[in-house]
This record gives structure tokens, sequence and C-alpha cells, in this order.
């Protein structure tokens, strides 16, 4: 079921339950930051997506199927009362976008909770912008969780995300943009390596930073080129 719409919880400390079967798209904002939902559950399997649009304030959430979590662009603010814990199924893939250095999909739960993932499961990125060698992202804070490092995914040729924890519960992405390696002629490496170098220093026109983020977007390397 598709929710096209705000979700608010009653006045009061983790209030309300949405648990979800299968697919669904939630457009809106899930909770404010005064009155939390108590719980989010997904239990749809492999092939269900649920996609939330907007923020959510929720003190946890849990995956029990297979399926995807796609949480955009969104932050989903794990900062209720209760334990603030975000858990993944075992083989659950967690979608999100970076369409800036600022915004980008994340789970925050900074008063201390867990996150739990494992090499098992999957980070799949959409990247909608500009992205530059070397540059981070931080995906998660928790304080616990992440027993090993997941399978990191994006719809790039030229940009790979490394996935690091540096603190207990922190899943920091960090990308490199492999212009080199894209099979098409050298003339067009070079021009790549030239446009990439730009960004990267800041020089890039608002025009070429804009060309770069089509090309970053590429999924195939003929594509970039």
């Amino acid at each position: 079921q598709n929710i096209y719409g705000t979700i608010t919880a009653s006045a009061g400390a983790d209030n309300g339950e949405l648990n979800l079967a299968g697919s669904s798209i939630i457009s809106g904002q899930v909770g404010t930051n005064a009155n939390y939902l108590l719980a989010i559950g997904s239990a749809g399997g492999a092939g269900t997506t649920v996609t939330f649009g907007n923020d959510v304030f929720v003190s946890d959430f849990v995956q029990t199927g297979a399926g995807i979590i796609d949480i955009s662009a969104s932050t989903i603010d794990l900062d209720g009362t209760a334990t603030g814990d975000f858990t993944m199924h075992a083989n659950g893939t967690l979608k999100l976008t970076i369409n800036s250095s600022t915004d980008f999909g994340n789970l925050d739960s900074s008063t201390g909770g867990t996150f739990t993932l494992a090499s098992t499961n999957t980070v799949d990125v959409v990247l909608n912008t500009a992205v530059t060698n070397g540059q981070t992202f931080a995906i998660s804070n928790f304080s616990a969780g992440i027993a090993s490092l997941p399978t990191v995914t994006d719809n790039s040729a030229l940009v790979t995300l490394t996935p690091t924890e540096p603190a207990a519960g922190d899943l920091l992405l960090t990308a490199t943009v492999n212009t080199s390696g894209v099979a098409t002629t050298p003339s067009a490496t070079g021009v790549l390596t030239t446009m990439s170098d730009a960004v990267t220093d800041g020089s890039a026109s608002a025009d070429l930073q804009t060309v770069w983020t089509q090309v970053i977007s590429s999924s195939t390397d003929a594509a970039a080129a």
C-alpha cells in the first residue's frame, strides 16, 4: 500500500507503529522530531521495495524480509526515547540517493543505537551529483553494529564507493573516480580526466559541473564517454 502524505504520531514519547508487508511508497514525512513513531517494520521479501520520500522519525526500524529499503536522500532519525536501532534482514538491501555533499540518504542514531549490517547485505547508491575523487559520505551514525562491511553498488561506470567503519556503527563511503579505466578511446579518457580534475580542484564552471554530474550518473563506459 502506498501512502501519499505525512504520517504523524500522537503527542508523547514514541507512539504508534507502521508495519509494511510488501512494496510501498511513503511519500511524506513520518513522525516529527518532537513526536517519534515507536517502530517501523518491513516484511517484504526479495523483489519488494519500500521507498521513503521524506525524513523519518522513529525509535526503531526492523527489516524482517530480504527486500529493498529505499530511503532516497532522506534522513532516518532514530533519536527517540527507545534504543534507536536499525536492523537489516541478513540478505536485505539498503538503497539511497546522493544529490550533493550535504543532501544524501543517511541513518542517524546519535543517542546511541545499533546498526545491524553485514557482508551479506547490499548498499545500493544512486549518484545524482558531481562526485570527486576521495569524497566521503557518512551514511550512518550509531554506537554499535556492522558485523562486517556490506557490498556497495552504484549507478556509475566511473565511480567506486568503498565502505569503511571508522567508528563502531558508522558506515562511511569513499568515492574513487576512475577515468583511465573507461573502455573508450585515449582522447575520451583524457577529456574525462581533465573534467574530473577541474571539478575536484574547484575550477569547473557551473555548466561543467552539470555535465560532470551527467557523466557520473552514466551506468556504462560507452555512455560516460
